[in-house]
């Protein structure tokens, strides 16, 4: 799956300071029949393994990631 650049998620991302790029993972994301984007804390390397884990200080920087995310696309909607 992927997402315009030019979409409200998207911007929004890139607004929060995030990079795009191919996940070499995989998620149920490909089968929604609407927009989306894959983000969330911790290393893409690690998920969808026999031994996935995020390290407490990813989750809190997550945190951050997504109230800078939510504040960047409430500004472009």
């Amino acid at each position: 799956s992927a997402l315009d650049a030019a979409h409200p998620l998207a911007r929004a991302a890139q607004a929060a300071g995030r990079r795009s790029y191919v996940s070499p993972t995989t998620s149920d994301m490909a089968l929604m029949p609407f927009p989306s984007l894959k983000m969330g804390p911790g290393e893409s390397s690690r998920s969808h393994t026999a031994d996935e884990y995020v390290l407490l200080p990813e989750i809190g920087e997550g945190i951050g990631i997504y109230e800078e995310f939510i504040r960047q696309l409430a500004g472009i909607l």
